[in-house]
Protein backbone atom coordinates (compact mmCIF):
# COMPACT_ATOMS: atom_id res chain seq x y z
CA UNK A 1 0.00 0.00 0.00
CA UNK A 2 1.06 3.36 -0.64
CA UNK A 3 -1.26 5.23 1.26
CA UNK A 4 1.65 7.64 3.35
CA UNK A 5 2.84 8.53 -0.30
CA UNK A 6 3.01 12.34 -0.68
CA UNK A 7 1.57 11.97 -4.60
CA UNK A 8 -0.82 9.85 -3.66
CA UNK A 9 -2.45 11.87 -0.98
CA UNK A 10 -2.47 14.82 -3.15
CA UNK A 11 -4.33 12.65 -6.23
CA UNK A 12 -7.06 11.13 -3.49
CA UNK A 13 -7.11 15.10 -1.54
CA UNK A 14 -7.90 16.16 -4.99
CA UNK A 15 -10.51 13.34 -5.75
CA UNK A 16 -12.51 14.15 -2.89
CA UNK A 17 -12.77 17.18 -3.77
CA UNK A 18 -13.90 16.53 -7.41
CA UNK A 19 -16.39 14.04 -5.36
CA UNK A 20 -17.59 16.36 -3.46
CA UNK A 21 -18.37 18.78 -6.56
CA UNK A 22 -19.99 16.29 -8.11
CA UNK A 23 -22.02 15.79 -5.45
CA UNK A 24 -23.03 19.80 -4.95
CA UNK A 25 -23.92 19.73 -8.65
CA UNK A 26 -26.84 17.02 -8.52
CA UNK A 27 -27.66 18.47 -4.92
CA UNK A 28 -28.57 22.03 -6.62
CA UNK A 29 -30.14 20.20 -9.93
CA UNK A 30 -32.24 18.07 -7.49
CA UNK A 31 -33.22 21.68 -5.68
CA UNK A 32 -34.04 23.46 -9.27
CA UNK A 33 -31.01 25.68 -8.69
CA UNK A 34 -29.66 24.96 -12.44
CA UNK A 35 -27.08 28.34 -12.62
CA UNK A 36 -25.73 26.48 -9.35
CA UNK A 37 -25.52 23.29 -10.39
CA UNK A 38 -24.08 24.45 -14.00
CA UNK A 39 -21.09 26.33 -11.66
CA UNK A 40 -20.71 23.24 -9.72
CA UNK A 41 -19.92 20.86 -12.60
CA UNK A 42 -17.72 23.27 -14.44
CA UNK A 43 -15.48 23.71 -11.21
CA UNK A 44 -15.72 19.76 -11.26
CA UNK A 45 -14.59 19.25 -15.07
CA UNK A 46 -12.03 21.87 -14.48
CA UNK A 47 -10.36 20.22 -11.37
CA UNK A 48 -10.86 16.73 -12.96
CA UNK A 49 -8.75 17.94 -16.17
CA UNK A 50 -6.23 19.36 -13.89
CA UNK A 51 -6.32 15.80 -11.91
CA UNK A 52 -5.40 13.63 -15.32
CA UNK A 53 -2.40 15.86 -16.48
CA UNK A 54 -0.86 16.70 -13.29
CA UNK A 55 -1.44 12.74 -11.81
CA UNK A 56 -1.27 10.93 -15.21
CA UNK A 57 2.17 8.88 -15.92
CA UNK A 58 1.38 8.11 -19.87
CA UNK A 59 4.50 6.13 -20.12
CA UNK A 60 3.02 3.66 -17.57
CA UNK A 61 -0.74 4.09 -17.46
CA UNK A 62 -1.17 4.61 -13.89
CA UNK A 63 -1.99 7.53 -11.63
CA UNK A 64 0.35 8.73 -9.19
CA UNK A 65 1.58 5.56 -7.38
CA UNK A 66 -0.18 3.09 -9.42
CA UNK A 67 -1.79 2.02 -6.40
CA UNK A 68 -5.65 0.26 -6.65
CA UNK A 69 -6.55 3.54 -4.89
CA UNK A 70 -4.84 5.71 -7.21
CA UNK A 71 -6.05 4.41 -9.97
CA UNK A 72 -9.72 3.56 -9.17
CA UNK A 73 -10.66 6.98 -7.13
CA UNK A 74 -9.68 9.18 -10.80
CA UNK A 75 -12.26 6.50 -12.95
CA UNK A 76 -14.88 7.01 -10.03
CA UNK A 77 -14.95 11.10 -10.24
CA UNK A 78 -14.86 11.33 -14.54
CA UNK A 79 -11.12 12.32 -14.23
CA UNK A 80 -10.36 9.78 -16.37
CA UNK A 81 -10.93 10.81 -19.91
CA UNK A 82 -13.67 7.92 -21.93
CA UNK A 83 -10.36 6.85 -24.27
CA UNK A 84 -8.57 5.75 -21.20
CA UNK A 85 -11.01 4.17 -18.69
CA UNK A 86 -11.27 0.42 -20.01
CA UNK A 87 -7.26 0.69 -20.01
CA UNK A 88 -7.27 2.40 -16.73
CA UNK A 89 -9.09 -0.56 -15.47
CA UNK A 90 -7.45 -3.24 -16.92
CA UNK A 91 -4.08 -1.77 -15.37
CA UNK A 92 -5.85 -1.54 -12.28
CA UNK A 93 -6.62 -5.28 -12.09
CA UNK A 94 -3.36 -6.64 -13.85
CA UNK A 95 -1.08 -4.62 -11.03
CA UNK A 96 -3.82 -5.88 -8.38
CA UNK A 97 -2.35 -9.84 -9.48
CA UNK A 98 1.66 -8.19 -10.26
CA UNK A 99 2.09 -6.02 -7.61
CA UNK A 100 -0.88 -7.35 -4.43
CA UNK A 101 -0.60 -10.66 -5.44
CA UNK A 102 -4.22 -10.35 -6.09
CA UNK A 103 -5.17 -9.23 -2.14
CA UNK A 104 -6.97 -5.80 -1.15
CA UNK A 105 -4.21 -3.45 -1.72
CA UNK A 106 -6.12 -0.19 0.27
CA UNK A 107 -6.95 0.89 3.86
CA UNK A 108 -9.44 2.95 5.57
CA UNK A 109 -10.24 5.51 2.82
CA UNK A 110 -9.50 3.11 0.05
CA UNK A 111 -11.72 0.08 0.88
CA UNK A 112 -15.21 1.77 -0.22
CA UNK A 113 -13.64 3.62 -3.61
CA UNK A 114 -12.28 -0.27 -4.37
CA UNK A 115 -15.90 -1.40 -3.49
CA UNK A 116 -17.61 1.38 -5.41
CA UNK A 117 -15.49 1.26 -8.13
CA UNK A 118 -15.76 -2.85 -8.50
CA UNK A 119 -20.21 -1.83 -8.25
CA UNK A 120 -20.07 0.24 -10.94
CA UNK A 121 -17.81 -1.43 -13.02
CA UNK A 122 -19.10 -4.70 -12.43
CA UNK A 123 -16.37 -6.81 -11.40
CA UNK A 124 -17.82 -8.87 -9.46
CA UNK A 125 -15.23 -11.81 -9.75
CA UNK A 126 -12.26 -9.38 -8.83
CA UNK A 127 -13.53 -8.29 -5.85
CA UNK A 128 -14.71 -11.87 -5.04
CA UNK A 129 -11.32 -13.49 -5.61
CA UNK A 130 -9.75 -10.62 -3.29
CA UNK A 131 -12.11 -11.50 -0.55
CA UNK A 132 -11.29 -14.90 -1.09
CA UNK A 133 -7.49 -14.63 -0.07
CA UNK A 134 -7.30 -16.41 3.13
CA UNK A 135 -4.01 -14.62 4.07
CA UNK A 136 -2.75 -11.03 5.15
CA UNK A 137 -3.85 -8.80 4.06
CA UNK A 138 -7.76 -9.38 4.59
CA UNK A 139 -10.92 -10.29 5.75
CA UNK A 140 -10.10 -13.85 6.06
CA UNK A 141 -6.96 -13.06 7.31
CA UNK A 142 -8.58 -11.39 10.48
CA UNK A 143 -11.30 -13.98 10.83
CA UNK A 144 -8.53 -16.64 11.11
CA UNK A 145 -7.04 -14.73 13.72
CA UNK A 146 -10.59 -14.43 16.09
CA UNK A 147 -11.43 -10.97 14.62
CA UNK A 148 -15.33 -10.85 15.56
CA UNK A 149 -14.98 -7.06 14.44
CA UNK A 150 -12.94 -5.08 11.88
CA UNK A 151 -9.60 -4.12 12.73
CA UNK A 152 -7.81 -0.48 12.40
CA UNK A 153 -5.02 -2.09 10.84
CA UNK A 154 -5.18 -5.59 8.50
CA UNK A 155 -2.34 -6.60 10.67
CA UNK A 156 -3.94 -6.14 13.73
CA UNK A 157 -2.09 -3.59 15.36
CA UNK A 158 -4.07 -0.68 17.16
CA UNK A 159 -8.02 -1.18 17.42
CA UNK A 160 -10.07 -4.44 17.11
CA UNK A 161 -13.28 -2.89 17.31
CA UNK A 162 -13.11 -0.36 13.95
CA UNK A 163 -15.13 0.69 11.25
CA UNK A 164 -12.51 1.03 9.00
CA UNK A 165 -13.50 -1.72 6.58
CA UNK A 166 -17.13 -1.45 6.68
CA UNK A 167 -17.18 -0.50 3.19
CA UNK A 168 -16.98 -3.38 1.32
CA UNK A 169 -20.67 -4.15 2.70
CA UNK A 170 -22.21 -2.02 -0.37
CA UNK A 171 -20.68 -4.35 -2.55
CA UNK A 172 -22.45 -7.72 -1.15
CA UNK A 173 -26.27 -5.89 -1.10
CA UNK A 174 -25.87 -3.68 -4.25
CA UNK A 175 -23.55 -5.63 -6.24
CA UNK A 176 -24.26 -9.27 -5.15
CA UNK A 177 -27.64 -8.78 -3.89
CA UNK A 178 -28.25 -6.26 -6.76
CA UNK A 179 -30.28 -3.65 -4.87
CA UNK A 180 -28.88 -0.38 -6.27
CA UNK A 181 -29.67 3.16 -5.31
CA UNK A 182 -31.03 5.36 -8.25
CA UNK A 183 -29.19 8.86 -7.27
CA UNK A 184 -32.38 10.68 -10.10
CA UNK A 185 -34.67 9.28 -6.95
CA UNK A 186 -32.61 9.36 -3.66
CA UNK A 187 -34.05 7.37 -0.33
CA UNK A 188 -34.81 4.27 -2.62
CA UNK A 189 -37.94 6.02 -3.83
CA UNK A 190 -36.47 4.06 -7.52
CA UNK A 191 -33.97 1.37 -6.86
CA UNK A 192 -32.46 -0.99 -9.55
CA UNK A 193 -32.25 -4.53 -9.01
CA UNK A 194 -29.52 -5.98 -10.95
CA UNK A 195 -27.23 -9.37 -9.57
CA UNK A 196 -23.82 -9.49 -10.31
CA UNK A 197 -23.22 -12.74 -9.71
CA UNK A 198 -19.29 -14.21 -9.37
CA UNK A 199 -18.72 -17.50 -10.87
CA UNK A 200 -19.15 -19.95 -8.10
CA UNK A 201 -21.70 -18.18 -5.85
CA UNK A 202 -25.19 -19.68 -7.13
CA UNK A 203 -27.70 -17.96 -3.99
CA UNK A 204 -27.65 -14.64 -2.66
CA UNK A 205 -30.49 -13.64 0.24
CA UNK A 206 -30.38 -9.55 0.74
CA UNK A 207 -31.90 -7.51 2.46
CA UNK A 208 -31.76 -3.52 2.37
CA UNK A 209 -33.97 -1.30 4.96
CA UNK A 210 -34.99 2.03 3.27
CA UNK A 211 -36.92 4.78 4.52
CA UNK A 212 -39.55 3.08 3.00
CA UNK A 213 -39.43 -0.05 4.59
CA UNK A 214 -37.54 -2.96 3.88
CA UNK A 215 -36.30 -3.86 -0.10
CA UNK A 216 -35.44 -7.28 -0.57
CA UNK A 217 -33.91 -9.70 -3.22
CA UNK A 218 -33.48 -13.56 -2.88
CA UNK A 219 -31.79 -14.84 -5.89
CA UNK A 220 -31.04 -18.53 -6.76
CA UNK A 221 -29.44 -19.71 -10.02
CA UNK A 222 -30.65 -23.02 -11.02
CA UNK A 223 -29.40 -25.13 -14.21
CA UNK A 224 -30.65 -23.68 -16.96
CA UNK A 225 -32.69 -20.49 -15.11
CA UNK A 226 -32.38 -17.46 -12.57
CA UNK A 227 -35.40 -17.60 -9.31
CA UNK A 228 -35.27 -14.42 -8.02
CA UNK A 229 -38.25 -13.14 -5.01
CA UNK A 230 -38.33 -9.55 -4.65
CA UNK A 231 -39.85 -7.01 -2.70
CA UNK A 232 -40.26 -3.54 -3.17
CA UNK A 233 -41.71 -1.42 -0.15
CA UNK A 234 -44.64 0.62 -0.33
CA UNK A 235 -44.02 3.85 -1.64
CA UNK A 236 -41.13 2.88 -3.90
CA UNK A 237 -40.80 1.15 -7.27
CA UNK A 238 -38.07 -0.38 -8.83
CA UNK A 239 -36.46 -1.48 -12.08
CA UNK A 240 -35.10 -5.21 -12.47
CA UNK A 241 -32.51 -5.26 -15.14
CA UNK A 242 -33.15 -8.04 -17.50
CA UNK A 243 -29.94 -10.51 -17.07
CA UNK A 244 -27.64 -10.93 -20.21
CA UNK A 245 -28.86 -13.67 -22.63
CA UNK A 246 -32.31 -14.31 -21.30
CA UNK A 247 -34.83 -16.04 -23.27
CA UNK A 248 -38.10 -15.69 -21.38
CA UNK A 249 -39.55 -14.54 -17.95
CA UNK A 250 -42.27 -15.28 -16.02
CA UNK A 251 -43.28 -12.95 -12.98
CA UNK A 252 -46.02 -14.47 -10.15
CA UNK A 253 -46.29 -17.09 -13.27
CA UNK A 254 -47.02 -15.36 -16.03
CA UNK A 255 -44.80 -14.60 -19.14
CA UNK A 256 -43.62 -11.15 -19.76
CA UNK A 257 -42.30 -8.98 -22.07
CA UNK A 258 -38.85 -8.17 -21.48
CA UNK A 259 -37.60 -6.60 -24.70
CA UNK A 260 -36.85 -3.22 -22.88
CA UNK A 261 -34.12 -4.63 -21.20
CA UNK A 262 -35.80 -4.32 -18.06
CA UNK A 263 -38.67 -5.05 -15.89
CA UNK A 264 -40.25 -2.19 -13.95
CA UNK A 265 -41.77 -3.06 -10.42
CA UNK A 266 -44.32 -1.70 -8.27
CA UNK A 267 -44.74 -2.11 -4.51
CA UNK A 268 -45.59 -5.84 -3.92
CA UNK A 269 -43.75 -9.06 -3.68
CA UNK A 270 -43.10 -10.58 -6.81
CA UNK A 271 -41.68 -14.49 -7.76
CA UNK A 272 -39.59 -13.89 -10.90
CA UNK A 273 -38.01 -17.01 -13.10
CA UNK A 274 -35.58 -15.97 -15.74
CA UNK A 275 -34.89 -18.56 -18.65
CA UNK A 276 -31.14 -18.38 -18.89
CA UNK A 277 -29.88 -21.68 -21.28
CA UNK A 278 -26.02 -20.45 -20.49
CA UNK A 279 -26.42 -20.79 -16.55
CA UNK A 280 -25.17 -23.75 -15.23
Amino acid sequence: MDSGNPVSIRLVNNCVISDCLGVMARIAFALGKESEAQAYAARQKELNELIHHTFYNQDEGIYATGSQLDMAYPVLVGAVPDSLVSKVNECLIRRTGEVYRSHIGVGLVGVPVLTDWAIRNRKADFMYGLLKQPDYPGYLHMLKNGATTTWEYWSGERSRVHNCYNGIGSWFYQAVGGIRPDAGQPGYRHFYIDPQIPSGVTWANTIKETPYGTAAVNWKSLKGRLCLHVVVPVGSTASLMVPDGATACKVNGTPEDTHDGLLPLLAGAYDIEFALPGMK
